[in-house]
């Protein structure tokens, strides 16, 4: 006699699944496929926990079936299970069984006879007992969808489209800056609404934390009016005839460590012309440890993403602390399906920030009221941002004006840094930048993210003048055998057109050859670690931090040519012949590609700026001036 079991999906929140398996799993997005970026690892851990869960389950509904044989459940026939925990477990697991490999009579006249003799021992239990109490189980908690919160963006896009040139130079309107400077901090327009609701959030949080009711318990745990990071939905006119929201990928953008996207927010528009747009808010106020930001986050996110078409993707925008959470929610969610990193902060732990960050909060407060402002490059882009309503299409002269313009439009803006990151928060989204570096660093390689690696470091970054375009590589093929260890894909690419940006006047050599100068470099030098001594070819192509003195140059075209992939077998990584090899024929692959853009150049007729201007505008700006044929 077999017990065979088939799967069966009961579509129901899994709290009761995690709390039966006595430790967190993994979330799967109700209903939704599998995502390539959900680790093997990850997948393992839950069938391992679910299967646990169910054994006190398995064994009660074979206890009457002698020499039984359990059929195995494989990862994709796992149980899921709902809020009223055994119950479920035990009705999907019956409707799961089924006696197969035995007449069916037979199989009858067993139970028969254990049914009669259980009715008995029942029969004499049931004069003593009380009277059965029928309990109904809770509802599952509803979904805890996106707010809307208007942004106006509107004013903005709306103001760069009718706006008349403006005169050189700007004003300067000084009352204005000192106020942004020094004055009392505000938010500004664009996120009232957003710091609004968080307020709104905090007050019913702390009216909820009063309450003692179950049923006043749950509703609070279902409202969005609770602490920690919040999932929205931004609003703001869209483009004409863009397509409608429900028929886009959804993107969710994960802010840095100012929590309200400062530097993103003017994107939004062109974003949700491609994009069914999402993003995060993390409250100044909010003290929520990392791995708590990641839980609260997935589950917001299984809340959003099911009720939506099985079928649509999901991408997480993640830039700089906001990138370390993505890559965790891409661990946690089987719905993720692209991940896009901007700056990812993960080389936290190797930059000032751990020595020099904690010693920020403590500045005066009349100082520390300038250091937000003084930051913004660090935390954000200021020129692109005061460029965003500059116009392609205008003259270089009025583009140059339009800029210096949003420069000082953007610093009142800038101000309300001073609300987003006071000392106390600076202080935490510093501890949160460390633990979450450190989480999301433990896991990288092993879930098959790409990485774009620079086997010549800076080494061939900082050229000497007789070596343009040449590869300078270390002489072992430790690289190589790094990926082949992981089983990676090298696919071999050139870049041409950055030697050509600038006017080498003085290289290294050259300036260490300066008398007084020279002397200094040298005992700069002394002080800095290489991580690539004596692994070079010769003393002469050694690591060197000390850059050349160049001259700008007018912009040069960039061309780019990607060969074919080479696969990787994890068996050959210490077959060192084959390394070698390998080696060699990445490298040559790189060289054959920069050998091709080199020839293939000389055919294009607008490879140099003055012939490309002049081609694109004629078409306003519209069309890109082609290139040379492959």
């Amino acid at each position: 006699m077999q017990l065979q079991l088939r799967p069966i999906c009961v579509n129901a929140p899994l709290s009761a699944a995690r709390a039966a398996a006595g430790s967190r799993l993994p979330l799967p997005c109700t209903q939704r496929r599998a995502s390539p970026l959900a680790a093997k690892s990850a997948v393992d851990a839950q069938v391992v926990e679910a299967t646990e869960a169910l054994e006190p389950v398995m064994e009660d509904a074979a206890v009457d079936v002698q020499d039984a044989q359990i059929a195995e459940v494989s990862e994709r026939e796992m149980l899921l299970a709902g809020d009223d925990g055994n119950a479920h477990f035990s009705t999907a697991l019956a409707a799961a069984v089924e006696v197969v490999g035995a007449p069916a009579e037979a199989a009858a006249a067993v139970t028969a006879a254990e049914g009669a003799a259980a009715r008995e021992a029942e029969g004499h239990a049931a004069e003593a007992a009380p009277p059965p109490t029928t309990t109904t189980p809770p509802p599952p908690p509803p979904l805890r969808r996106a707010p809307v919160v208007d942004l106006p963006l509107a004013a903005l896009i709306s103001q760069s489209s009718t706006r008349p040139p403006r005169p050189f130079p700007p004003p300067l309107d000084l009352p204005r800056l000192r106020e942004a400077l020094l004055g009392e901090p505000t938010i500004g327009p664009i996120f009232n609404n957003l710091f609004e609701l968080s307020r709104r959030r905090q007050v019913a949080a702390a009216a909820d934390s009063t309450t003692t009711t179950v049923a006043a318990a749950a509703a609070a745990a279902a409202d969005p009016s609770s602490v920690g990071p919040l999932l929205y939905t931004p609003h703001f006119p869209r483009a004409a005839r863009s397509p409608p929201a429900s028929s886009l990928p959804l993107l969710v953008y994960l802010p840095g460590i100012d929590g309200t996207g400062l530097a993103a927010y003017r994107q939004f528009p062109g974003l949700s012309t491609r994009f069914d747009l999402r993003a995060v808010f993390l409250p100044p106020e909010d003290r929520t440890p990392f791995h708590g930001l990641v839980d609260s986050l997935a589950q917001q996110l299984e809340d959003e993403v099911a009720p939506l078409d099985p079928s649509r993707p999901v991408y997480l925008l993640g830039e700089s602390f906001g990138a370390i959470l993505a890559i965790e929610l891409a661990r946690r969610l089987s719905c993720v399906d692209r991940l896009v990193l901007v700056n990812p902060a993960t080389s936290f732990d190797r930059s000032p920030w751990p020595s020099l960050g904690p010693l920020l909060p403590a500045l005066p407060p009349e100082v520390y009221g300038m250091l937000p402002l003084a930051l913004s490059p660090l935390l954000a882009n200021p020129l692109a941002m005061a460029a965003w309503n500059v116009s392609p299409t205008d003259p270089p002269p009025q583009q140059a004006v339009d800029v210096l313009y949003g420069l000082l439009d953007l610093f009142p803006e800038l101000s309300s840094l001073r609300v987003a990151l006071p000392p106390d928060t600076l202080r935490w989204r510093l501890e949160l930048l460390r633990s979450g570096a450190e989480a999301a660093n433990s896991g990288l390689g092993k879930g098959g993210e790409a990485a774009l690696l620079y086997p010549g470091g800076v080494r061939e970054a900082l050229k000497l003048r007789d070596e343009q375009y040449q590869l300078i590589w270390p002489r072992r093929a430790e690289f190589v055998r790094m990926a082949v260890k992981l089983g990676a894909t090298i696919v071999p690419f050139a870049a041409v057109g950055a030697e050509e940006g600038v006017e080498l006047l003085l290289d290294r050599r050259e300036l260490l050859g300066l008398p007084g100068l020279g002397e200094w470099l040298r005992g700069q030098q002394e002080g800095v670690t290489k991580a690539r001594r004596g692994v070079s070819v010769s003393e002469d192509v050694e690591e060197s931090f000390i850059p050349p003195l160049v001259a700008p140059k007018a912009p040069a075209r960039f061309y780019f040519r990607f060969a074919a992939p080479i696969h990787t077998d994890p068996r050959d990584a210490e077959d060192r012949q084959a390394m070698s090899q390998l080696y060699n024929r990445v490298r040559s692959e790189v060289e054959g590609c920069l050998g091709y853009l080199l020839r293939k150049r000389e055919q294009d007729p607008y490879k140099d700026l003055l012939p490309r201007l002049l081609y694109e505008s004629s078409w306003g700006g519209r069309r890109q001036a082609p290139t040379f044929k492959p």
